[in-house]
């Protein structure tokens, strides 16, 4: 599963998508989520783009400027530094549950969460089944990889 920042990208996210699913024939790029998607007409020519390549998009995440998790130079700050980490963890999970294909996210990653409410996605976002690692120093391809076990 790829989780790709859609902040400055258009019809251009087919030929990303497409050389991170071809680049290795060992690694199977099941979908996408796109995330930081500014509008409807940007999810609009996003879809069309990838329609091409023909790759389920598995979920959505729309910008969202008040949900920040601060880094530094070389990566994220420890959770114990953050003070409102349980905060922005129930905002994260509510994005999740909100823009994500859970039907067919759960049969991938081989979870059942129970119940619709927040505190079980959350449990599911921060219980390691499903983490998100931006690479080292940032993330300047603009890709993000979703990681599931």
């Amino acid at each position: 599963m790829l989780v790709v920042d859609c902040g400055r990208l258009s019809r251009s996210i087919a030929a990303i998508v497409h050389g991170y699913r071809t680049f290795d024939p060992a690694v199977n790029v099941a979908g996408v989520i796109l995330n930081r998607v500014a509008s409807d007409r940007h999810l609009e020519i996003l879809k069309t783009a990838l329609e091409s390549i023909e790759i389920p998009i598995l979920g959505v995440v729309r910008r969202q400027d008040e949900i920040a998790i601060p880094d530094r130079h070389l990566g994220l700050i420890p959770t114990e530094e953050l003070l409102e980490v349980g905060e922005v963890i129930d905002r994260l999970a509510e994005v999740a549950r909100s823009g994500f294909d859970w039907g067919r996210l759960l049969p991938m990653i081989g979870g059942v969460v129970r119940g619709s409410g927040r505190r079980e996605i959350s449990r599911l976002v921060t219980g390691g089944w499903v983490g998100l690692d931006s690479g080292w120093g940032g993330s300047r391809s603009g890709v993000q990889f979703l990681l599931c076990g």
